[in-house]
């Protein structure tokens, strides 16, 4: 219904705005009512504001969404995004990020953050846990899919490396749960780490080391890259996926293409297949199976 009520007449740019705000913060990814909006904007840029063409970003970008007209949007809104436009650093800093994750971002819109003075400017107040995440996430993209990148980077010494990254009961207990159900078939401590800070804004949930037989490798056993693959186990609860169409959000997909550009394989588990409840013996199984569906790829 609300598909069908964006007609060629409605001509209310905050409306559409509000509407991609609700969509964003439920994450809920809808294709037919993602490209309706998206076709609007488009249509009707030269009288959106601009806070509403921001919203359009942001959330295609959280429910990781590429509009059937992407093309043409990309080419004609992306250009019209600016500082300027954007009136203040958090904000720029959120579209940026946002084109970081539809893989939409240049070389000088990653600078264009990553520099002292906008740093600077953006430091004047403490930064949020998501602001800093968002930094860490933009800065891995300039070292890891930017190619060519030769600007600026966070420094190695910035606090915001440090910085602690929290997860809610739920996902804690399904990492948990999964570690659990790894620690049965890979029992020395030696050859599994938990909880890894990767350092680009995200949490590895388990990392290890397994040869082409699916054998666990110690981790601090010297080995040449070709003998061994390194796998990241990355959890999604409910919140890591978007409605409608359970699939990762925006930020799950880059952390995998921040993992894989450093010769990760990943094994993604979905809240929808691994039940922390289920019997142990379901719960190794289902781990192992993924464990040797990576070594085969």
């Amino acid at each position: 219904m609300m598909c069908a009520e964006l007609g060629d007449n409605f001509n209310k740019s905050a409306v559409i705005g509000s509407i991609l705000t609700s969509i964003g913060l439920l994450k809920y990814k809808n294709s037919e009512l993602l490209d309706k909006l998206s076709q609007w904007i488009l249509k009707n840029h030269a009288i959106c504001r601009p806070q509403d063409i921001f919203s359009l970003f942001m959330t295609l970008a959280v429910v990781h969404y590429i509009p059937n007209n992407s093309d043409n949007l990309f080419e004609v809104i992306i250009p019209q995004l600016t500082p300027s436009e954007a009136s203040k650093p958090l904000i720029w800093l959120d579209i940026v990020w946002s084109l970081t994750l539809l893989n939409q971002a240049s070389s000088d819109h990653i600078e264009s953050v990553l520099s002292t003075d906008f740093l600077d400017k953006l430091q004047v107040n403490p930064l949020t846990i998501s602001a800093q995440l968002k930094l860490l996430n933009i800065d891995g993209a300039a070292k890891y899919l930017i190619n060519g990148y030769k600007g600026p980077r966070l420094l190695s010494s910035s606090p915001i490396r440090n910085i602690k990254i929290p997860q809610n009961k739920d996902k804690v207990d399904m990492v948990d749960s999964v570690l659990d159900s790894m620690r049965n078939l890979i029992q020395s401590e030696s050859f599994i780490r938990t909880r890894v800070n990767s350092g680009l804004g995200f949490l590895i949930d388990a990392e290890c080391l397994l040869d082409n037989k699916c054998n666990p490798v110690a981790l601090n056993q010297t080995v040449s890259k070709e003998d061994v693959i390194r796998v990241a186990i990355m959890t999604y609860d409910y919140y890591d996926m978007t409605r409608g169409r359970i699939e990762p959000t925006g930020i799950n997909c880059l952390a995998s293409k921040l993992l894989e550009a450093q010769n990760y394989r990943v094994i993604t588990v979905p809240y929808t297949e691994f039940k922390s409840r289920d019997k142990l013996i379901h719960r190794v199984k289902y781990i192992e199976t993924k464990l040797k569906d990576v070594v085969k790829c």
